[in-house]
């Protein structure tokens, strides 16, 4: 089993002698700088520096590159390209178009051959993918090659160590180090910048790349999310596509071989099942085979910044509220039909895609089981735990429409609930004071003491079958699937 392991540095090409310096947290407004490695790059920049186009010089600045000041590309959201949406164009422009067609510029025209296109690549954030690329966008198919590989009309993820090939000029890509006050100042300017260019108000924005991300396989691991009893649950993306996601990390050991072995064999069995409300993949290169018990194990769940959490302080109507819950109980039927019991339903495990059309998916299956009788080890959270599940008793799915059953009463009340509710110790009251409708009759059913008497994800979606959720489904192009009671 391959280990997590730091990303190797670029090799040198063209010139290049050594690694940029290191930069210094400073007050700079660049997210990133384009430092020249070799003559020819370093001689288009300064020719465009010497060219009076006032446009094109506002995208040059001033950097130390083994220790000496060189003049380079500056990318900053304070200084943004001529059409944002499409990013900041490089190469040697045309005469007959509005800024030579291009951002940065690349003089080269008393050149013999240098290889550069008229426009020959861009460098832009991608709608749907996570961090900064390299996009090859030139008709004449001319390569850009990034770290030794090249590549026509695609894009790649630019890493912390890079060295990119621009025709025969050759750059390096130097994000920008930030405090960590600078860093949320930087996400919600670029979050900003989504919302303007790219009409996308909730993007999902990880932090930016540094030289301290390590690497398994192609992810790209960030900063922790959360630390569990047997894993950390990491912000990773992929260095190839730039999708983000979450990955749980485990170390097995001897102490909990037997709760991994559970929780990475109910992971693969659920990476094979297809349905909308659920999700969770596995790396196509994650193989483990290790026949010791010290080995590493990772699980990529989609990321999602949104979950159920937030439903309770939004003014979305109780029927939003339900078309949510509804689809909460769209996965939990779907795997009892495929005999997998949840065992941790709560908010922070169920996913918001979309406010409108409302779009959730529940996800975290460390707690999964397949067993029909479960003994009682300790999973799940505690609030929202069934009276059944006490160390050394039995329980069944069943846990499953208690939690729902708290997790609608939630949706109703606007707030978590304070502590686990135990019969004797004010369930009854809990219930009586959930206000009548829809959800707060499926909730209180949900939420009866015999395991036997619970209302089912399968009869609730049934008791939710209205005009009003039918439209739903039909706008979101997803029919509700109805197991047979």
């Amino acid at each position: 089993m391959s280990t997590v392991e730091s990303p190797p540095p670029s090799p040198n090409s063209q010139g290049a002698s050594t690694e940029p310096n290191t930069p210094e947290p400073s007050n700079d407004t660049s997210f990133a700088k384009l430092l020249p490695l070799n003559r020819l790059a370093r001689l288009a920049i300064n020719a465009t520096a010497r060219s009076g186009s006032q446009y094109h010089e506002k995208f040059i600045g001033k950097a130390i590159f083994d220790n000496k000041p060189i003049n380079c590309f500056v990318l900053s959201l304070h200084n943004i390209p001529h059409f944002p949406h499409i990013g900041w164009r490089i190469g040697q422009g045309r005469d007959s178009l509005k800024y030579r067609g291009v951002d940065l510029h690349l003089c080269l025209n008393n050149q013999k051959d240098t290889g550069v296109a008229g426009l020959h690549a861009r460098f832009n954030w991608v709608k749907g993918a996570s961090g900064f690329f390299l996009i090859a966008d030139n008709k004449a198919g001319k390569k850009v090659i990034m770290d030794g590989e090249p590549f026509g009309t695609d894009r790649c993820l630019i890493q912390p160590k890079n060295t990119i090939m621009i025709g025969e000029c050759v750059f390096t890509l130097q994000y920008t180090y930030r405090s960590p006050d600078e860093e949320e100042q930087f996400q919600t300017e670029l979050r900003q910048f989504f919302r303007s260019f790219y009409g996308e108000q909730y993007p999902l924005i990880l932090p930016t790349p540094g030289e301290n991300d390590s690497r398994f396989k192609d992810w790209i691991f960030q900063q922790p999310l959360s630390r569990g009893s047997f894993g950390i649950v990491h912000m990773v993306i992929n260095s190839r596509t730039g999708r983000p996601a979450a990955a749980k990390r485990i170390l097995k050991s001897e102490r909990n071989e037997y709760s991994v072995d559970r929780e990475i064999r109910m992971a693969r069995k659920i990476s094979e099942l297809t349905h909308d409300r659920i999700k969770i993949y596995l790396d196509e290169k994650w193989a483990p085979t290790a026949d010791n018990l010290t080995a590493e194990y990772i699980i990529i769940s989609p990321l999602l910044n949104t979950t159920f959490r937030s439903l309770y302080s939004s003014n979305m109507s109780i029927t939003g509220r339900e078309i949510f819950f509804s689809q909460l109980l769209e996965a939990i039927d779907f795997l009892h039909t495929e005999g997998i019991s949840h065992q941790d339903v709560k908010p922070d495990n169920i996913l918001v895609r979309s406010y409108d059309p409302p779009d959730a998916m529940l996800t975290d299956f460390g707690c999964a089981s397949d067993k029909a009788v479960i003994l009682y080890d300790k999973p799940g959270t505690i609030p929202y735990l069934a009276p059944e599940q006490v160390e050394g008793e039995t329980h069944g799915k069943a846990v499953d429409y208690w939690s729902c059953g708290i997790v609608g009463s939630e949706l109703i009340r606007k707030r978590p609930i304070p502590a686990r509710l135990l019969p004797g110790n004010g369930l009854a009251d809990y219930r009586n004071s959930l206000a009548d409708s829809k959800l707060a009759r499926c909730s209180r059913a949900m939420l009866e003491v015999d395991p036997v008497c619970r209302m089912t994800a399968a009869a609730a979606l049934k008791f939710f079958h209205t005009p009003q959720v039918q439209q739903q489904h039909m706008l979101n192009k997803r029919p509700i699937e109805l197991s047979q009671a």
